[in-house]
């Protein structure tokens, strides 16, 4: 185990040895978890991003439909087709 010395400022801030950013895996502005032990020991863990996290980044695809059902009755529809050439109703 090692330690490091860091110094927490009025404002709150805390600027983490460099040892302790490499190990982190901390670049620029990352997010990290303060967890406090009921021991009393603080422990930093690198944040990991949820499905909560990255949900909504991207736009929805132009031709993107979230009507299922019509989806999968035109895809019934296409098989029947195929299949025995009609179509279902």
């Amino acid at each position: 185990m090692q330690t490091l010395r860091a110094t927490v400022t009025e404002d709150g801030d805390v600027n983490l040895p460099e040892e302790a950013r490499r190990l982190l895996t901390a670049a620029g502005s990352t997010t990290v978890e303060v967890i406090i032990r009921e021991d009393g020991v603080i422990e930093l863990r690198r944040r990991h991003l949820s499905l909560d996290d990255v949900y909504g980044i991207l736009p929805p695809l132009a031709e993107a439909t979230t009507d299922f059902d019509e989806q999968i009755q035109a895809a019934i529809d296409e098989h029947v087709a195929k299949k025995y050439g009609q179509q279902s109703g």
